[in-house]
């Protein structure tokens, strides 16, 4: 009986989707233009070759922003760019990243987004007193996401978001998932 309602579940969820964002580009002109922002939470860890690895940051405030055009009805390349803020122990990190990305859209609500670029990963540590000690590095940045495109109009969607980060700094890595919830504006 449980399988019976979940496939039910997932049957009627996914007709849903399909109807939602089905015209979402259609009166849109090749060369639209595209804007959106991101806030959520995330997970990440960073990783040191001659530190070890360092314990894993959960529930960082993540935020995001991406602007762009729109290049044909199911693809859009921009530029996104992506902020997270937390605490580990004692010491602070923030990280950012700037990466070219295309969003591909291999259905009408469903979004899947990749791109490379540059990231840096800042964290300060408190000492004892008043003593800070920083250290930031930089590198590579690989990004990834699959999203469900919500339109609530011709040109405003809301958009969960589930993306990954990685940046190589060698000798450090970092990685980090983020769940968001992003809105979009598209003219």
């Amino acid at each position: 009986m449980k399988r019976i309602v979940w496939v039910s579940l997932v049957i009627m969820m996914a007709s849903v989707s399909v109807s939602f964002g089905a015209k979402r580009f259609e009166n849109t002109k090749p060369k639209g233009v595209y804007l959106g922002f991101g806030v959520g939470a995330a997970s990440s860890q960073l990783s040191q070759d001659y530190w070890g690895t360092e314990p894993d940051a959960e529930g960082a405030f993540a935020i995001s922003m991406r602007t762009g055009f729109i290049v044909r009805p199911n693809l859009l390349i921009g530029s996104e760019s992506a902020a997270s803020l937390f605490r580990v122990s004692n010491r602070y990190w923030q990280y950012t990243s700037s990466v070219v990305a295309l969003t591909f859209y291999p259905s009408s609500s469903i979004f899947l987004r990749g791109g490379l670029g540059f990231g840096s990963v800042q964290y300060e540590r408190r000492e004892f007193g008043p003593w800070n000690s920083s250290v930031q590095a930089g590198g590579l940045a690989a990004h990834a996401a699959i999203g469900f495109d919500i339109s609530t109009s011709q040109t405003f969607s809301i958009l969960p978001t589930l993306r990954g980060d990685y940046v190589n700094m060698d000798p450090e890595s970092y990685y980090q998932i983020a769940l968001s919830i992003d809105v979009g504006w598209y003219w």
